[in-house]
């Protein structure tokens, strides 16, 4: 079993890390110029956002999985450790809840930076 992503996998975090660019575009713009659209363009995000977060808990879970299917002696060895690291990582991606209480001075935080600053193999 590799620990690195499958072009699949590589294609979906790449289009999520578009998705979340360009919607993330589109709601501050709309903050700016059409306020009218700013519910939509949030929903827009926020649907991004989910799909984001399904894809880092499902990797994460695959990764923990083929982990957990390796011995003890090779968790501990310095690969092992690597292997542990990257899991825990996938785990801890913080994708917080976003706060849509008044859309006009919400400031999101950069997910498309979150996502795209996950390792996707072991060095």
């Amino acid at each position: 079993m590799a620990f690195k992503f499958t072009k699949a996998e590589l294609k979906t975090r790449t289009d999520l890390i578009e998705g979340l660019r360009r919607t993330q575009d589109a709601f501050s713009t709309a903050q700016e110029t059409d306020t009218e659209n700013l519910s939509e363009r949030l929903d827009e995000f926020l649907t991004v956002l989910r799909d984001a977060e399904e894809f880092r808990d499902s990797t994460a879970s695959r990764l923990r999985e083929e982990y957990e299917e390796k011995s003890e002696r090779w968790m501990e060895s310095e690969k092992g450790e690597s292997v542990g690291e990257m899991v825990d990582t996938w785990e801890n991606a913080d994708f917080s809840d976003v706060d849509t209480e008044d859309p006009t001075t919400l400031e999101l935080e950069d997910y498309a930076e979150v996502l795209e600053d996950l390792p996707t193999e072991v060095e």
